[in-house]
């Protein structure tokens, strides 16, 4: 019989130590008899009590237990707010930042992460605020404040990284998180470009956006990459008459861009997708034009389309699209044919 050599713990001990508030768990081996060790764990703190919480709403979401888990977020974070922060130590910014985090991470749910921020900062508003309010959300206010830093942060990286290269030859740590970088990018301007299509995010910096990266004196592939796929994302959404200067500038440049010696085969193929998805499908994307609808078990009649899968924004978007930001009128048009100031 194997024994505990005293570092077991007696079952009064084990006790005790419950009514302490302490857990008790047993997995670590003592490597002298062979026997499973008890370890003792302090009582979480409420602010680590609700960061599991709200862990645990985010591994769940699907869009099978969206409206369930939705509730449970927007609970959570009532809380949060009730009490400026848990214990200090777990505030909006955290959530925002775990949202953040598993969004960027997750890139095939991102639609419903995008949902539930819209989600959430609606709720965040009075009964008789609309969506065109959105931006006096605190939620959404953190929510931008990180997607902008983070933006920033990777475009830093991807500069810095730029200049270093023509000085050394690259490891393979040095390309691993380059690729893991580049990942990130993507996956971060897809989020952004899906927080947009919920009026999350204006219409105006999603121009700004688009114009810093195609106005580059210097090419870079990576960079290019993540506005393809920001085109991918909110290009239908964009193309509206009133920017239709802005979207025939965009396809222009990515014509000339398509024909440089300085750009990348992989990557001209990405703009050569985007130039085709505009001139020749209108934003309806190959998998969504020639993808049979599957009715529903017992009905002939095709299964609705997600809210967070439609191409279109899930709610009515208001006749001034230029929304929380009263400065963002549409320019007038350039009678010089140029790109337009934002």
């Amino acid at each position: 019989m194997l024994g505990c050599n005293g570092s077991c713990g007696k079952p009064g001990d084990m006790a005790s130590k419950a009514k302490a508030g302490k857990r008790v768990t047993w997995g670590v081996i003592n490597p002298s008899s062979g026997a499973p060790m008890a370890t003792h764990h302090e009582e979480e703190t409420p602010a680590e009590k609700m960061k599991m919480k709200v862990t645990s709403v985010l591994n769940k979401l699907t869009p099978e237990k969206y409206e369930s888990q939705v509730e449970k977020m927007i609970q959570l974070i009532a809380e949060v707010n009730a009490n400026d922060g848990v214990d200090g130590a777990f505030t909006l910014e955290d959530v925002v930042n775990a949202v953040y985090e598993v969004a960027v991470t997750t890139k095939k749910f991102s639609t419903v992460y995008a949902e539930l921020c819209f989600d959430v900062s609606k709720s965040q508003l009075n009964s008789s605020e609309g969506v065109t309010s959105l931006g006096k959300s605190p939620f959404r206010r953190q929510l931008i404040n990180k997607c902008q830093s983070e933006f920033d942060s990777l475009l830093q990286e991807i500069t810095n990284r730029r200049k270093d290269e023509k000085e050394k030859t690259k490891t393979a740590e040095e390309m691993q998180r380059e690729m893991a970088t580049r990942k990130r990018a993507v996956a971060n301007i897809h989020f952004v470009g899906e927080l947009f299509k919920r009026q999350l995010i204006t219409e105006k910096i999603m121009h700004q956006v688009l114009r810093m990266f195609l106005s580059q004196k210097e090419v870079d592939d990576e960079q290019l990459e993540t506005m393809t796929q920001l085109m991918f994302t909110i290009g239908k959404q964009l193309d509206t008459d009133k920017a239709k200067e802005y979207m025939d500038y965009y396809i222009k440049r990515m014509k000339e861009l398509q024909n440089s010696d300085q750009v990348s085969t992989r990557v001209k193929f990405f703009l050569m997708n985007v130039i085709e998805l505009r001139e020749e499908r209108d934003w309806v994307p190959r998998n969504e034009e020639d993808a049979p609808q599957k009715p529903p078990r017992g009905c002939n009649k095709p299964s609705p389309v997600p809210r967070w899968t439609s191409p279109s924004p899930p709610i009515s978007r208001p006749s001034n699209i230029y929304v929380n930001d009263e400065s963002a009128a549409p320019p007038p048009k350039n009678p010089r044919g140029q790109y337009p100031d934002l």
